[in-house]
């Protein structure tokens, strides 16, 4: 046997960037099932060049669009948990928020709040409720949307720089705040 050969289940680099330039395609096209499915295939064949929870995340996020809620909040799940044995905090509130936020665009309002509940403890550095060290009197003044891109902006939504610093968690444009 040669040592140059590939473990069973590892995709070639040329296979995994067919398959995802294919799922990319099927999802914009608004078929989320047969592209969560191609990106979980990417996924389980764990190529270096995709990193597994970046798939599982376009996942999850196909799989939710298609209506499959339970298991693109499995696959959310997973995700979370993988971002939290790396150690990478930022990585973990981000994806969480963003997560979280893409259920309730999508109507699944009691799913989010149901979820988010949850992951308040296996995760204590997250609380989406409450940007930690967020300044009461920097949230009461900021403003309905952002000035950029119009999205609704919320105090649990948004991403902070520092404690009188709120970004635009959409299009990452920095506040201004209302006076």
């Amino acid at each position: 046997m040669s040592a140059k050969r590939k473990s069973h289940n590892s995709l070639s680099t040329t296979k995994a960037y067919r398959m995802y330039e294919r799922a990319t395609q099927l999802s914009l096209k608004g078929k989320h099932a047969k592209a969560a499915q191609i990106y979980e295939q990417i996924a389980e064949g764990r190529n270096p060049d995709y990193p597994h929870h970046a798939l599982l995340t376009l996942a999850s996020q196909d799989w939710l669009y298609a209506g499959e809620i339970e298991r693109s909040i499995s696959l959310a799940k997973a995700v979370f948990f993988h971002l939290s044995q790396s150690g990478s905090v930022s990585e973990l509130k981000e994806s969480i928020l963003s997560y979280l936020n893409i259920l309730r665009e999508e109507g699944y309002y009691v799913e989010a709040d149901s979820l988010q509940k949850e992951l308040k403890a296996p995760y204590p550095v997250i609380d989406p409720s409450s940007p930690e060290g967020a300044d009461p009197e920097v949230m009461a003044c900021l403003p309905n949307s952002c000035p950029s891109c119009g999205a609704a902006l919320r105090p649990n939504t948004i991403n902070w720089q520092d404690p009188k610093t709120p970004i635009c968690s959409y299009c990452q444009t920095f506040i201004q705040l209302n006076q």
